[in-house]
């Protein structure tokens, strides 16, 4: 008895080979299904859902429809993908280079910085990027505070750490903006050495986050200014002035 095809495999049913919709099944080389061929298909699939209709054109453009004639908010929001990619992959990269090339002992925290403050609008990427700056400042000055008035009496980096973070939280918990100074503690303390005193060290790591900040916020900027000058509402065309039918001498009888 042959199984009704449809959606599913046309095995027979006393195989068991699958279950409905199952193609994970072991033992059988199911028709169809490969790998190799199926992930340039995913990516192909991603990349023209997230293009929004923009790569329509030449033979896959609609017929009737001029190149130049495409809603101009769907090439800013192309440009907006492309923009937010390539700036938070810069933001990245120039913060690490400048750190290195200013000479901070860890320019990772300056990448991180430049990223993290990326947001998807101008407005919100100002927000975390203030927040983030004056959050690091405070977050450093209770740290090298505390540590200052602990390490005399002999505490352990553990407790130095727990009393910082608490101060921090109680920061954080009356401005909520500033919740980076809880985590700026432990940054602190964790990456001193016995060489360095800890007002270095903290020092150190407010300039590479604030440099990763400004950086991740400049580039934001910048690719805003690239979009507005590159996107700009399509022209009207004039209307085509239609010739007025001639109208019919009238004969009075």
């Amino acid at each position: 008895m042959e199984r009704a095809k449809g959606i599913e495999p046309s095995y027979a049913a006393w195989e068991a080979a699958v279950l409905p919709l199952n193609y994970a099944r072991e033992g059988r080389d199911f028709p169809g299904f490969d790998t190799f061929t199926m992930f340039p298909q995913a990516v192909r699939s991603l990349v023209a859902a997230l293009s929004l209709g923009y790569c329509a054109e030449g033979d896959n453009a609609p017929k009737g429809v001029d190149h130049d004639d495409r809603d101009p908010m769907t090439r800013e929001a192309w440009a907006r993908h492309v923009a937010f990619v390539l700036r938070c992959s810069g933001a990245a990269t120039l913060s690490y280079v400048l750190a290195n090339a200013i000479g901070l002992p860890h320019p990772v925290w300056a990448a991180m910085s430049g990223v993290i403050v990326g947001q998807e609008k101008l407005d919100e990427t100002r927000t975390a990027t203030i927040g983030r700056l004056f959050g690091t400042v405070v977050g450093v000055v209770v740290a090298v505070t505390i540590g200052s008035l602990l390490e005399p009496l002999h505490a352990d980096v553990v407790v130095q750490m727990a009393v910082a973070v608490a101060v921090a939280a109680i920061i954080a918990r009356r401005y909520p903006m500033l919740r980076v100074c809880m985590w700026t503690c432990p940054i602190v303390f964790l990456s001193t050495d016995a060489a360095t005193p800890l007002a270095v060290v903290g020092f150190q790591r407010g300039a590479e986050v604030l440099l990763g900040g400004i950086v991740g916020a400049l580039l934001h900027g910048l690719s805003e200014t690239v979009i507005s000058a590159m996107v700009t509402a399509a022209p009207e065309k004039p209307e085509a002035v239609k010739p007025k039918a001639a109208s019919l001498p009238i004969h009075d009888d």
